[in-house]
This record gives structure tokens, sequence and C-alpha cells, in this order.
């Protein structure tokens, strides 16, 4: 079973290591991170406390307040 991760900066540290880039929204609990390779997208919203996946083009894929590991790298391959 994986490891757990909420909207907050331990998901924000292994996004990072995971090698997306973050991108500054300048709107305070919001960060957007994307995986040039592929185009996808994760934002998280930790005002809110939520997370979404963004396929290449914006488009929803997914939205929880919690994904797993395993669940944040299947849906980045």
């Amino acid at each position: 079973m994986g490891k757990f991760y909420r909207a907050n900066q331990d998901l924000s540290t292994f996004l990072q290591e995971l090698g997306l880039t973050f991108h500054d929204r300048e709107e305070h609990g919001v960060s957007y991170f994307t995986d040039h390779s592929t185009g996808k997208q994760v934002l998280v919203n930790s005002k809110r406390n939520y997370i979404k996946f963004l396929d290449n083009a914006g488009r929803l894929i997914g939205l929880s307040n919690s994904y797993t590991d395993n669940q944040i790298e299947k849906f980045l391959k």
C-alpha cells in the first residue's frame, strides 16, 4: 500500500521529486505542477483541501482530497 498525500507541502515536495515543474499562480494556497513530457498537470489547493488531476489540455481527469503515491505515479504515466 502506498503513502497517502493530501493537499499540503508534503505533496508539493513529492511532485517536485517526481520531476514536475512548479508554477506560481500568485494565489495563496493554490499551486500548479506540470509534467512537461506529457503536459499533464496537478493542481493542489491547500485552502480548500483538494487535488485535481488535469490532462494536457487542462480538462479534469480526477478530483480528491487525497491520493496515494501509486495513484499519482499512474496518472503521470
